[in-house]
């Protein structure tokens, strides 16, 4: 990869966006996970169910709602509101206890983390997309797709960091009150992450192209002679 190609301040926003989207969101579900099963004893069966409606908003908000807010109003707007609803989401589970119900507490924070998600996953995507001229699309996505596996690993990394931390090395064998702790602590931290991204949307240049990469454009009408 030519290292010109990330000084471009769109292509290199874009990818700083999606590589901390996905650190927060991949470190957010595996707290979460964590959370139902030791702390609220859920099996692993209802721990999965829990997470179906963030699952379902991925699926068709990212697939089929952001490409349109995306035309309609451009890459920067939509990430930034997307990742203001994924800072807030995630650190709203900073408020969970040893008895919080899912319906009140979980379910409210996990579906406004979804939505900021969602739409961060595409709209960072068609930006990056966007920063390329011709020729460059497997540069761009291939740089794209790397961030996102690098983000995850990166966000999960530091958030189990962070657990250990608090809990002396214990991890989550240690008592539920300590652990509670680390999470919510943990949660903080990914809440960061999404905040630092919301900045780096901020920072975005120029807009998504009008038409697609790869569509073949219509030649220009013939002049009057």
């Amino acid at each position: 990869m030519p290292l010109r190609f990330l000084r471009r301040r769109t292509v290199f926003f874009a990818n700083a966006t999606a590589l901390l989207t996905f650190a927060t969101s991949t470190s957010m579900i595996f707290l979460l996970t964590a959370y139902l099963q030791v702390l609220l004893s859920y099996t692993p069966l209802y721990a999965a169910l829990a997470l179906i409606p963030g699952a379902l908003i991925y699926f068709l908000l990212g697939g089929f709602g952001a490409p349109r807010l995306v035309r309609r109003y451009g890459a920067r707007p939509v990430l930034v509101v997307a990742m203001a609803s994924l800072a807030v989401g995630v650190l709203s589970f900073s408020r969970i206890s040893l008895t919080s119900e899912y319906l009140s507490v979980v379910l409210p924070a996990l579906l406004l983390a979804s939505v900021g998600g969602a739409l961060s996953a595409t709209a960072s995507n068609i930006a990056a997309l966007g920063g390329a001229e011709r020729g460059e699309e497997g540069v761009a996505s291939g740089l794209i797709n790397t961030s996102r596996q690098i983000g995850g690993p990166i966000g999960l990394a530091l958030a189990v960091s962070v657990i250990g931390l608090v809990t002396h090395g214990a991890g989550v064998t240690a008592p539920g009150g300590e652990v509670l702790t680390a999470l919510r602590y943990a949660f903080i931290t990914c809440a960061f992450f999404a905040a630092f991204a919301m900045v780096c949307s901020l920072l975005l240049k120029g807009k998504p192209r009008s038409t697609p990469i790869g569509t073949p454009q219509s030649p220009p009408p013939l002049s009057p002679k």
